[in-house]
């Protein structure tokens, strides 16, 4: 077998120089990826030692607790609500820690980390490769944060910055429960009895798309290794096979997937292996009848979809056919009942389908934030051809 790749050690000049940039720094910003997972204790202590509020990748949401008071969210650019995209201004210096700047968790590149950035990945590659480091430091996260850590001075607890933070995040929960309506499934109270009814040990496995999104920004992980997505491919059909194997991964943590109801067209007959091998996972089908983050995109530029509405398809006689329990979930009056028995049914060791009547119509930031970004990327002239051809569509339908 091949040599196991040696782990960089932390270069202790850079460590230095890393940590007098952070003193210098008035208010730093902590980025996080999922190659911090192994430091999540450390991670932690760096946040509280420096008073900084923390943003993480998609896939290292929960990497950094999201209950925690200097959890801002994931991301911070444009992608990200107004309140986070304010306090990552008002800083003056970031630590990234075990990510790559990737196009999706940065939503298209909206973003721009305040310098100077200290960059630090185990993979020497990554860095200054979509962002220039002033610091950039090759090595293993907890290697790197147990070096930096003792030259770090503790600061004070900075409770304006904490309110603005918990404010912050109370008015984006506050705007989803007040876009609940009557007609459909409000995603927010979704996830919020979700995460209620399965328990903080929970992993939510989720398919390219609208439904990734929507998770990412509404559930509150407080641990690494409970979001399963697509992030950088893309891949739809992601959900319900990643469900099964994170449910044999860890039998002692319940699994639900969030899968969309054209992806479940590709991969969903994988539940006959959930049913053959009795792995008890709950998926729940997010049901719009089209494919819902290129249909909202479609919308934006040319004001109805293209090729991505769904043939309709009846889930209750597949699900018969394959011997997994189905429930139907119509509004949001039923959440509670249905999400209970969903529950049940995975307790007692058989999978379940829940056909979920979703409301997509409140966008997520991601989009809004994706879609701001790459028009303005425009040159001004073709910006202005783009925006006339969309009205334009709007006023004559």
């Amino acid at each position: 077998p091949p040599p196991a790749p040696q782990t960089p050690t932390p270069d202790l000049a850079l460590i230095a120089r890393a940590a007098e940039l952070l003193a210098r720094a008035r208010r730093p910003l902590v980025y996080a990826g999922l190659g911090a997972a192994g430091a999540a204790d450390l991670l932690r202590e760096l946040a509280e030692r420096l008073e900084a509020p923390v943003a993480t990748t998609f896939s290292g949401k929960g990497v950094f607790p999201e209950s925690h008071p200097l959890s801002l969210w994931p991301g911070f650019g444009d992608a990200a609500p107004s309140f986070a995209r304010r306090i990552a201004r008002d800083c003056d210096a970031t630590i990234a820690v075990g990510c790559r700047f990737g196009e999706v968790a940065t939503g298209s590149y909206g973003l721009r980390p305040p310098g100077p950035l200290i960059h630090v990945d185990i993979e020497p590659s990554v860095l200054n490769r979509n962002f220039p480091a002033d610091v950039a430091i090759a090595a293993d996260a907890a290697d790197a944060l147990q070096a930096l850590l003792p030259a770090l001075e503790q600061r004070p607890k900075d409770e304006a910055l904490r309110t603005r933070i918990r404010d912050g995040r109370a008015a984006v929960r506050e705007d989803w429960t007040r876009a609940a309506s009557d007609g459909a499934v409000s995603p927010w109270l979704l996830l919020r009895a979700l995460q209620a009814t399965f328990g903080p040990e929970a992993v939510y496995a989720t398919d390219s798309g609208n439904g990734t999104f929507l998770a990412m920004e509404m559930l509150e992980l407080d641990r690494a290794g409970r979001f399963l997505a697509p992030v950088d491919y893309s891949c739809m059909g992601y959900s319900v096979p990643a469900a099964i194997g994170a449910r044999l991964a860890r039998p002692e943590c319940p699994v639900v997937a969030l899968a969309g109801d054209g992806a479940l067209l590709m991969t969903g007959l994988e539940l006959l292996t959930a049913v053959q091998l009795s792995v008890p996972v709950a998926v729940f089908v997010l049901r719009d009848r089209e494919l819902a983050q290129i249909a909202q995109f479609q919308r934006t530029a040319m004001n109805r979809p293209v090729n991505s509405i769904l043939p309709a398809y009846d889930l209750e006689p597949l699900c018969q056919a394959l011997d997994v329990s189905f429930l139907r979930l119509e509004g949001n009056g039923e959440i509670a009942d249905v999400v209970g028995r969903a529950r049940a049914v995975t307790a007692s060791g058989r999978p379940v389908v829940v056909d979920t009547a979703i409301d997509y119509s409140l966008r997520t930031h991601f989009t809004r934030g994706v879609v701001k970004t790459n028009l303005l990327r425009l040159p001004w002239l073709d910006r202005l051809r783009f925006i006339g051809r969309a009205l334009l569509r709007k006023v004559t339908g």
